[in-house]
């Protein structure tokens, strides 16, 4: 009953916080056993509060909230919920005073990202969607298990070429019991119809856990447009690909390259788990967070597919986020930790209570003292840039549970805003 009335509650408050501003902020999304949902923080310029952080979606059904993601234009928040066999995906309109679209997929939703009319979402058993953000039709299905040979067993990551009109969908194995399957995927944003299937280069059999952990596994995917590279986090291989994006838009691999992501130069090891390209140095620069018992912060040049540093951290930092124009990209200790287990891939997290910040041109030349950190006292979960705010940074903290604002160049917490559940994401808006 307590639940049902939470749930009824947020329904509410949807329509009694308003939805439409001029302003910028965060987005934070939350769970707890009472349901989860989305949180909105707005800001002015100066930084200061415009009215009360705001619940704008709870439902009883989503304690199992996930990834919120934003649309470019900043107009829709899309919300996952861990789940199958009940509603778990949300489409909130933010400029429109009108009930969120809640969705009941046929699978579980893990990852989505955004156009500014449709949201892609991949999730178990192969399954891929293409809905409208107007009004939550499904326009589009794919299914890596059904519609690839060999069969993929499920996306990992997604990401968008809009100028293009075309998905890139990454895939590490062919089903639950894995051996084959390691590939990137090119489809068309339209209809999702098969544009490239490209297996990756199994060349380091040596570093084959198993015949269902076997490598390379792509996961996370980046495209620099400066140099038109693509860049890929290669699981098993502890390393990133980098690629020719033009040849591989046309189905096939060029000037491709492996660079392993460990401290020593070491292959199998690393586990790069985040990856975020930006500039700095007047170049493009990759910057990966590794998952491995050594952990550490790698940069690399985009268009040399060099290793400029490995700066010591603990393992899993989470996805980097730029500020100050670009000049700065900053993180947290989230404390995601990968490590071979006899024939099986162990994950452990443990959240650290690290923030972290990058100086990019520093970073650029190799300088060790480009890293600095300020610890928080708290589990912390991720990171946004704050709009308006060049050197603010908004926090995940896990407990007690709250988005923190922190001024980097201040090294302070201004400002600690409580949230109803534990975060789950954390999104800059808009």
């Amino acid at each position: 009953m307590i639940s049902r009335a939470l749930g009824l509650l947020g329904l509410i408050l949807i329509w009694v916080v308003p939805l439409r501003s001029d302003g910028g902020g965060v987005l934070a999304a939350f769970a707890s056993d009472r349901g989860g949902g989305v949180m909105r923080i707005e800001m002015d310029t100066a930084g200061d509060p415009v009215g009360e952080p705001g619940v704008i979606f709870h439902d009883a059904g989503f304690g199992a909230a996930a990834k919120l993601r934003v649309s470019p234009d900043g107009r829709y928040v899309t919300l996952n919920a861990a789940v199958e066999g009940r509603d778990n995906f949300a489409i909130i309109d933010l400029w429109r005073e009108a009930g969120p679209r809640v969705l009941r997929l046929d699978f579980v939703p893990e990852e989505h990202r955004l156009t500014a009319d449709r949201v892609f979402v991949g999730g178990t058993d192969g399954h891929l969607d293409a809905i409208e953000l107007s009004t939550g039709a499904i326009v589009a299905r794919w299914n890596s298990r059904r519609q690839l040979r060999p069969a993929g067993h499920k996306p990992e990551d997604l990401f968008i070429l809009g100028p293009e009109g075309l998905l890139l969908v990454s895939h590490q194995k062919d089903g639950k019991k894995g051996r084959l399957g390691s590939r990137l995927v090119v489809l068309r944003l339209a209809d999702l119809s098969l544009v490239a299937d490209l297996a990756l280069p199994r060349d380091h059999p040596e570093l084959h856990v198993s015949a269902k952990e076997a490598g390379p596994s792509p996961e996370v995917i980046a495209v620099d447009r400066a140099t038109s590279r693509l860049v890929l986090t290669l699981d098993l291989y502890g390393a990133l690909a980098f690629a020719d994006l033009k040849a591989v838009l046309a189905g096939r691999w060029a000037n491709y390259q492996t660079v392993s992501t460990a401290d020593n130069g070491e292959w199998g090891r690393a586990f790069p788990d985040k990856l975020t390209v930006c500039g700095g140095g007047g170049r493009p620069l990759a910057i990966v967070s590794n998952a491995s018992t050594e952990g550490g912060i790698a940069v690399f040049d985009v268009a040399t597919a060099r290793r400029l540093i490995v700066y010591p951290t603990a393992a899993g930092c989470a996805e980097f986020v730029t500020l100050d124009g670009g000049k700065t990209a900053a993180t947290v200790l989230a404390g995601k930790r990968k490590r071979v287990v006899g024939d099986e891939l162990e994950n452990i997290t443990t959240p650290g209570d690290e923030l972290f910040w990058l100086d990019l041109n520093g970073a650029a030349a190799g300088e060790p003292g480009a890293l600095t950190h300020l610890r928080l006292h708290a589990p912390l979960l991720s990171v946004a840039a704050v709009p308006g705010q060049p050197s603010w940074v908004a926090v995940a903290r896990l407990e007690p549970a709250a988005v923190v604002m922190v001024d980097t160049i201040a090294r302070e917490v201004v400002r600690t805003i409580s949230l109803p559940g534990r975060p789950t994401s954390l999104q800059a808006w808009p």
